[in-house]
């Protein structure tokens, strides 16, 4: 199956924006954060992987937020 692995820091945002950007990923309370909506697979720390369906949606994300970041397609065996 066909996936994209992002890999980005959070070196250009202050505190107070890495948490909103954190709450904002992975939800918070009762709203369900991007990598759910998504159907990403955390990685590690700053790692996900998703689905390359919907790695448009998660690249416009990681955009809003100005964000660096890399992008790989990769195929993960099933």
């Amino acid at each position: 199956m066909g996936y994209s692995l992002f890999s980005y820091v959070l070196s250009n945002l202050n505190n107070s924006q890495k948490t909103l950007f954190i709450y904002s990923l992975s939800g918070r309370g009762k709203e369900e954060g991007m990598v759910k909506k998504v159907k990403g697979q955390s990685l590690g720390k700053g790692a996900f992987l998703v689905p390359i369906e919907n790695s448009f949606l998660f690249e416009q994300f990681l955009d809003k937020w100005k964000l660096k970041y890399n992008k790989r397609n990769v195929l993960v065996p099933s």
